[in-house]
């Protein structure tokens, strides 16, 4: 029934307008509320998922194609991470170091501590801003198709361990967003 109902239809609307928005506009910035409107897709991908196992594969292909799409309008080679050593900068390390780990199976615990503790910075520092760097929201936009899967073995991490760490990151990543 995914679409049918008009709040979800004027919702996949919004979706479209924020992308062609972000996609066009030169600011080294973009607005949170556009940013948590793509990772508002995520949970309910997952919930139709559980809901209709036998439909996995295609919610999944699609998931992932969503999650592609939105990095893609983010990214922009101007605003890469420069050395300045800023919070942004380093969470923007952070994410990608941890995007890393998860590939290779060797999650650094201290290091993802760290990243957390940094987010809880950010989480202070932009209270009462209304954008944030497009940076950071692309790679806000990449913690849900990060290879969380835990059916491999990560050294010393447990599947609830990992399952753990996403909520943490994505809990973390909605209090960044709140405006």
């Amino acid at each position: 029934k995914f679409g049918v109902e008009p709040e979800t239809c004027q919702e996949l609307r919004d979706i479209q307008q924020a992308l062609q928005v972000i996609r066009f506009s030169v600011q080294s910035t973009v607005p949170k509320w556009q940013i948590s409107l793509l990772l508002s897709v995520e949970p309910r991908i997952q919930d139709m998922i559980k809901r209709m196992p036998e439909q996995s594969l295609v919610l999944h292909i699609l998931r992932a194609k969503l999650f592609t799409w939105f990095t893609n309008v983010l990214h922009d080679s101007r605003y890469e991470p420069d050395s300045a050593d800023t919070i942004e900068n380093s969470v923007a390390r952070g994410l990608s170091d941890l995007s890393l780990n998860l590939r290779l199976f060797d999650i650094d615990q201290e290091a993802f501590v760290g990243l957390l503790q940094t987010m809880n910075i950010l989480i202070h520092q932009w209270q009462d801003q209304s954008s944030i760097p497009r940076l950071v929201a692309q790679h806000f936009v990449e913690v849900p198709i990060m290879d969380w899967s835990t059916q491999w073995y990560h050294r010393g991490n447990s599947k609830e361990q990992i399952e753990e760490m996403k909520r943490q990151l994505l809990a973390l990543i909605e209090k960044c967003l709140v405006i």
